[in-house]
């Protein structure tokens, strides 16, 4: 709750000691338990984990991530090197740095 109340994010990672990625937590399933603090001490967050839509490997590129953004109908995945989890990326922003890179690219033509 104190990491939701503090943050924009509509996703959370949930990662392991070694920071493997175990899975992620949707702030839709936190809503309803977030203003019952009585429920604070019988639900953990092991049991709102759920796998991911898909995940984004370090090293494929633009067009293969936003392909998985399609698929699953997602706005925001995270970014893995063999589990470890390294961040999660947005749709947004990878649209913003293709354009980016689109622009930069017209400019030295």
């Amino acid at each position: 709750v104190d990491v939701v109340s503090k943050s924009s994010r509509n996703v959370f990672p949930v990662v392991d000691k070694h920071s493997h990625l175990a899975g992620i937590v949707v702030l839709e399933d936190l809503r309803e338990i977030m203003f019952q603090r009585d429920l604070y001490d019988k639900i953990t967050v092991k049991s709102l984990v759920k796998d991911p839509p898909a995940v984004i490997k370090q090293r494929e590129n633009a067009e293969k991530a936003l392909q998985k953004f399609d698929t699953h109908d997602a706005w925001h995945l995270p970014v893995v090197h063999y589990n470890f989890y390294l961040g999660m990326i947005s749709k947004k922003s990878l649209y913003e740095a293709y354009r980016q890179y689109l622009v930069e690219s017209l400019q030295e033509s």
